[in-house]
């Protein structure tokens, strides 16, 4: 996705940064989790990296009183799990998002 020439999915800064053969050699070898007991959970290998980024945003985190949670439906034409199919609409592939915001920002 990141080295797609479109203009509505590709992202030059990570493809000038490294290569996609880079990008894989990487991810095949960085591991937050033991790959010998592998839990049911479907983010078991990214759950520690993730519970030190909650701490560290919920610790350095400034949040306003008043807060909405919604969702932003993203026109996405490539391949991942949670594209959904609308034959509805004008555009028929799309990506659903969860947005936290607040009325400052």
């Amino acid at each position: 996705m990141y080295w797609e020439n479109a203009p509505d999915t590709g992202t030059t800064l990570v493809s000038q940064a490294m290569s996609r053969k880079r990008y894989f050699d990487i991810k095949k070898y960085l591991h937050f989790n033991d790959n010998t007991a592998i839990d049911l959970n479907r983010y078991y290998k990214v759950r520690p990296i993730y519970t030190l980024l909650k701490e560290a945003l919920q610790q350095f985190g400034v949040l306003s009183e008043h807060l909405s949670i919604d969702e932003r439906m993203v026109r996405y034409f490539g391949r991942h799990g949670c594209k959904m199919y609308m034959k509805e609409k004008p555009v028929k592939f799309r990506c659903k998002l969860w947005i936290l915001s607040s009325f400052d920002g």
